[in-house]
C-alpha cells in the first residue's frame, strides 16, 4: 500500500518504512494548521457575511490541493494532509460565492459574474501548475515551487485585500 504513493526519487532510492514514516510525519505536521487556518477562514467569513480568502489564492490552492492530493501525490501524507485542504475548500468557495458580491459592489461585472470567475480561475491555475510541473525536471521540484508560489499569492494577496477594503472582515488573528 505504502509503495504506491512513493515519489519516483523514494523508488530509486528505497528509503526504510521509518524514513517514509518521518517524511510524512513532517507533511503532516505542516497540514494541521494550514487545515485549522482553512477552517478560520470559513467561519470567519460566515461570521462576518464576508470572505477572506482572496480569489487568485483561492483558485490557485484549489487547483494545487487538487493535482498534488488527488492526482500526483508523492507520498501518502500528502494525500492525507492535502485532500482536506481540498474538502476545507467548500465552505470558503459557498462563502465567497455567497459573500463575495456585497464586497464587488463597485465592480458589477465582477460581482454578477463571480462564480463563473472562479471556475475558470480554477481551470487556469490547473492548467498552469500542470504544465509547471511537467517542465520541472526533478518531480519533487513542481509541487515545492508551485506550493510557494501559492504562499507567496495568499501572503500578499491578504494584505491587499485587507488595504483595499480597508477593513478586516473575513479576516482574523487565527488566521494568520
Amino acid at each position: 500500500m505504502v509503495r504506491v504513493y512513493l515519489s519516483p526519487v523514494d523508488k530509486i532510492n528505497k528509503p526504510s518504512l521509518r524514513y517514509l514514516q518521518v517524511q510524512d510525519f513532517f507533511v503532516l505536521g505542516s497540514g494541521i494548521p494550514w487545515t485549522i487556518a482553512y477552517i478560520l477562514y470559513a467561519r470567519q467569513a460566515n461570521i462576518d457575511k464576508s470572505y477572506g480568502m482572496p480569489l487568485i489564492p483561492l483558485c490557485a490552492n484549489i487547483a494545487w490541493e487538487f493535482i498534488y492530493g488527488v492526482i500526483h501525490p508523492n507520498s501518502l501524507g500528502q494525500v492525507i494532509s492535502f485532500v482536506p485542504w481540498l474538502i476545507a475548500d467548500v465552505p470558503i468557495v459557498y462563502w465567497t460565492l455567497k459573500h463575495g458580491p456585497s464586497k464587488w459592489e463597485q465592480a458589477p461585472l465582477v460581482a454578477d459574474n463571480l462564480g463563473l470567475i472562479l471556475a475558470v480561475g480554477i481551470a487556469m491555475m490547473l492548467a498552469m501548475h500542470l504544465a509547471f510541473r511537467r517542465s520541472c525536471k526533478n518531480i519533487e521540484d513542481g509541487p515545492f515551487w508551485s506550493a510557494w508560489v501559492c504562499q507567496l499569492l495568499i501572503s500578499c494577496g491578504s494584505v491587499m485585500h485587507l488595504m483595499c477594503r480597508n477593513e478586516t472582515s473575513g479576516h482574523s488573528w487565527g488566521i494568520w
